[in-house]
């Protein structure tokens, strides 16, 4: 049928090399509004030459090979055209339909996702990242973007085995060694300049890690590297590295590297370190949160740290025993200054899932310390400034006449019970703590924050210093974290960035839950 049909003559288009015309006696087209396609003979309409019909002929039935083709650049009267009219089944489903992974369209916007990747060197989760993925369906809402697990186990993998420069510069490296006679068992250092070519030898060693991980059967996690300012970091680099000790033996057992295998001492010392840090970490990884209250927790935690779970055992090791005091030490020392300990002293107490309850060997001075603040908070214990409030609200009334209307027997009586005279704070102040301090403690994985929250009617002046203490951080963590969002901002190729731009991008990365875009 193909044979049959005979081309419309003077056209640029592409889409013509798969549509003809019925000839006619003469050979000629018979009918220009009406087209064939070649592949499946079905008739299209095409007035005044329009390709629209065409094209979403295509998409419909053959869109491996629309996917081929150009994109479309409708000519400005096309386009007028074309918004004035409605769209067709076919050309709707199309404009909806997802490309097939195997579609060459597919194919080459991945790749172009690849490239980005590598040659920003942003990191993988981008492509799950909300803003990223409706930016590529703006631009066409057919592509479905493939995981973060694809591109790091399969697309940058694909491109690093078809450019082999990592292989390259490692040949490169052993025929250098190899002209100045050089040992490669004694090479301890190469100095580099980090380049992503350089980096992706190691990658190799990646690679030979997860295959023993496979091989062996044990979890494929990644080694953890030490972070001194990341609470517990240690404790996790050491746990990982004896929880693939036996496919770190396997990668390091070659003639280069079997110097490097970790001996039996080694790991028997590793063990002893784990398990004098295990126990204080988990402490340490709850204490580094911001969604949550910590502060009133660490005079609780340093409790039971110091005289439970550090506490040196008779089966403990001479190691572990000396890890354990030192610890202690440490923490010991850190919290002794006199005004930090006044301050967690105080958090305990207003916490209501503790209320002090033994942690504080000063009750006492933290009550009155308490009681204190509240008056300073609010001026005087005599009540004046209720008074003065009352006096302000009574002139705020008296100043605009109120509308005239029947009196109710509330009215009555109110001037006698706004006579009557006011409590003292500090009274008022003593007998909200008195009663707080009475009550039985909160669950202990209960929120303080809603606690107060539904409670403050009963304790007004208490719950106001309870959310300045309750605000505080346990930890340096949550500074760290806000110190790494401005560093994964401020990039050497972003160092133009004005100071109040930093401000602006660090605070809306740091509190996206709580803006509005």
């Amino acid at each position: 049928m193909a044979v049959a049909l005979v081309p419309k003559p003077n056209v640029t288009s592409p889409l013509w090399e798969h549509f003809g015309f019925q000839p006619n006696e003469k050979g000629e087209p018979a009918n220009l509004d009406e087209a064939v396609c070649k592949l499946c003979g079905k008739k299209i309409q095409v007035k005044r030459g329009n390709t629209s019909n065409l094209r979403s002929h295509l998409a419909s039935y053959h869109p491996a090979l629309e996917a081929r083709l150009p994109p479309h650049t409708p000519s400005r009267a096309a386009a007028h055209v074309g918004a004035s009219r409605q769209l067709g089944v076919g050309e709707a489903f199309a404009r909806v339909a997802k490309y097939s992974i195997d579609s060459d369209r597919h194919k080459r916007l991945t790749d172009a996702v690849t490239r980005y990747l590598v040659e920003e060197m942003v990191p993988f989760a981008t492509v799950e990242k909300p803003a990223f993925t409706s930016l590529l369906q703006k631009f066409d809402k057919q592509y479905e973007l493939p995981g973060k697990t694809y591109f790091s186990e399969t697309a940058v993998p694909k491109m690093y085995n078809t450019n082999h420069t990592a292989d390259n510069i490692a040949e490169a490296l052993r025929s250098a060694l190899d002209e100045w006679s050089l040992d490669e068992k004694k090479l301890a250092c190469i100095t580099t300049d980090n380049g992503a070519n350089i980096t992706a030898a190691s990658w190799l060693k990646r690679t030979d890690l997860a295959r023993a991980q496979a091989e062996l059967q044990i979890p494929q996690h990644g080694l953890i590297m030490d972070c001194p300012t990341r609470w517990g970091s240690k404790q996790k680099m050491v746990g990982r590295v004896l929880e693939q000790t036996p496919a770190i033996k396997r990668v390091l057992d070659d003639r280069r590297h079997q110097h490097l295998i970790p001996s039996w001492q080694d790991i028997a010392v590793l063990e002893l370190v784990n398990a004098a840090l295990k126990p204080a970490a988990e402490f340490t990884d709850l204490l580094s949160g911001e969604s949550y209250v910590t502060v009133s927790s660490i005079k609780p935690v340093l409790k039971l740290l110091t005289e439970d779970v550090l506490k040196p055992s008779d089966e403990d090791t001479t190691l572990t025993s000396d890890i354990k005091q030192k610890m202690c030490s440490v923490l010991e020392e850190k919290y002794r200054p006199a005004a930090l300990q006044k301050t967690l002293a105080k958090a305990c107490l207003l916490d209501p899932r503790y209320r002090g309850n033994s942690f504080d060997d000063d009750t006492e001075e933290t009550k009155c310390a308490l009681i204190e603040e509240i008056l300073d908070t609010e001026g005087g214990g005599s009540g004046a400034s209720a008074s003065a409030a009352a006096q302000q609200e009574s002139s705020a009334q008296t100043a605009v006449p109120p509308a005239a209307k029947k009196k109710t027997l509330g009215d009555l009586l109110k001037s006698r019970t706004t006579t009557s005279a006011t409590i003292p704070k500090r009274v008022r102040a003593n007998t909200e703590l008195t009663r707080y301090l009475l009550e039985d403690p909160i669950d202990s994985n209960a929120d303080p924050l809603a606690w107060w929250r539904d409670n403050q009617g009963r304790f007004p002046l208490l719950s106001k210093i309870a959310r300045k203490y309750m605000c505080i951080c346990a930890t340096s963590a949550p500074s760290e974290r806000v110190f790494s969002a401005a560093g994964n901002i401020v990039t050497p190729l972003r160092s133009s960035l004005k100071p109040h731009k930093v401000n602006m991008l660090v605070f809306l990365a740091r509190n996206k839950d709580m803006t509005q875009i």
